[in-house]
């Protein structure tokens, strides 16, 4: 990023607000500090105290925040863009807007220009999810809404915040939309640094859901749902610690073979009596998903990839609403 104090204040302005709208808070405030040092204050005492709070945190590259700074970022963005009325800002940016700012600001504002129809990304996305994180966020929505579409009632929820200790990003689109994403089994995308894990997940306080999908599946009861996820290359997978896929097992060898079938049920009995004796799970077993690489994705890939998610969509859903009747 250029020298935020050689930037002219119409685009420090665009550009905070394209950041913040987007989620990208420590840039913006990168910008939005610059910002306070030109624009006139009824209050420059307060905009100093504001400028020390924030200039150890904030910087031109995506980054973690907590929670409340990122809400300071907002608000501030929000109030400098009114305290600038008279400054032009278009809204939304034209073509050459976009072109300007790309030059300015480089690979942090040029992804974020993207089209957002199709999950376009490239193995170096997953390199660093703070700036995948932008990128997932502004496709998800569009996501939800192709999903609809087809017919399915689902609500995107929040998308799990990236930090420091983070070791993925949670993307949960729930049938319920009474109750939290933690609280209920989702059609749920994880993105990791090692690629996408795309498939039914059980909450973290998941407790009716999860027993009844491990009696269910002990029981023989999901074959026919199960057959119809067999086409779409899925798994069935043990999960430690929210992400860590410790375990697959194709669904095609589940449906065929009878030793899988019984160790899988097996499994799914003891999953069934520990999910009865704990409160908190973090762990998952037997769950249906596709892996995907994150060798497999680069921007011609992504209407392809799309589909696949949407193919999925459909008895992972029926599956989920079948145990959370």
């Amino acid at each position: 990023m250029t020298n935020p104090g050689t930037i002219e204040t119409r685009d420090l302005l665009l550009a905070a607000a394209i950041f913040s709208e987007r989620g990208l808070q420590r840039p913006a405030g990168h910008c939005a500090l610059e910002l306070l040092r030109r624009l006139p204050s009824s209050d420059p005492e307060s905009d100093t105290e504001l400028r020390k709070e924030l200039e150890p945190l904030v910087g031109p590259e995506p980054g973690y925040l907590p929670g409340f700074i990122q809400d300071k970022i907002r608000r501030l963005v929000s109030v400098l863009k009114n305290r600038a009325d008279s400054v032009p800002v278009p809204d939304p940016p034209r073509e050459e807007d976009w072109c300007r700012l790309e030059r300015i600001f480089g690979d942090t504002l040029r992804r974020l220009r993207g089209k957002s129809d199709y999950l376009a990304l490239s193995p170096t996305d997953f390199r660093n999810l703070f700036s995948l994180r932008p990128l997932v966020q502004v496709w998800a929505t569009s996501f939800e809404a192709s999903l609809r579409s087809e017919g399915h009632r689902v609500w995107l929820d929040s998308i799990s915040r990236v930090n420091q200790s983070s070791g993925y990003i949670w993307v949960a689109y729930r049938l319920n939309q009474e109750m939290k994403k933690v609280e209920q089994a989702t059609y749920s995308l994880t993105f990791t640094p090692l690629g996408l894990r795309a498939g039914m997940v059980l909450g973290g306080r998941s407790r009716q859901a999860r027993c009844e999908f491990y009696r269910s599946l002990a029981a023989g009861e999901l074959d026919e749902i199960l057959e119809r996820l067999e086409g779409t290359n899925c798994f069935l997978i043990d999960v430690s610690w929210y992400s860590t896929v410790r375990e697959k097992v194709s669904l095609r060898d589940y449906l065929l073979n009878q030793n899988c079938r019984k160790n899988i049920q097996a499994k799914a009995a003891k999953a069934e009596t520990r999910s009865e004796q704990e409160t908190m799970y973090s762990w998952e077993t037997a769950i249906p998903a596709i892996l995907i690489g994150s060798k497999e994705f680069s921007p011609e890939k992504g209407q392809e990839i799309d589909h696949r998610l949407r193919q999925l969509a459909g008895p992972i859903l029926e599956l989920i609403s079948r145990i959370s009747a």
